[in-house]
């Protein structure tokens, strides 16, 4: 843009390096290039078919934390059963596992909760 009101050649506005002194009115060429994109992009049959794209993305979206919101307490509860066994075999000892890494394992597991 040369001007608030119109598209010229920088290079011939700007000091005559381009021999292209042809002006362009910026409302009008506007409209021409970008009002048929702005009239397909708001047709009432594109309209309808972006709001239904829209919908089923909503609709999974809200199935996707659902979904989640149920198996969160199931892997809470579970994590809470394993800590508890984990703090059991540390009380008691386990030949297998060095305390150490019976707290390890239930540090992971407390932070994962």
């Amino acid at each position: 843009m040369t001007s608030a009101t119109g598209y010229q050649c920088s290079s011939y506005h700007d000091g005559a390096a381009c021999t292209n002194d042809i002006w362009i009115n910026r409302v009008e060429l506007e409209a021409s290039i970008l009002g048929p994109i702005r009239k397909e992009l708001l047709a009432p049959e594109r309209v309808t078919r972006m709001a239904k794209e829209m919908q089923a993305y909503y609709a999974e979206r809200v199935r996707a934390m659902q979904t989640r919101a149920s198996e969160v307490p199931r892997e809470l509860e579970e994590l809470t059963v394993r800590i508890e066994r984990l703090r059991e075999r540390l009380r008691k000892g386990d030949p297998d596992i060095t305390a150490d890494e019976l707290e390890g394992a239930l540090e992971r597991a407390v932070e994962a909760a």
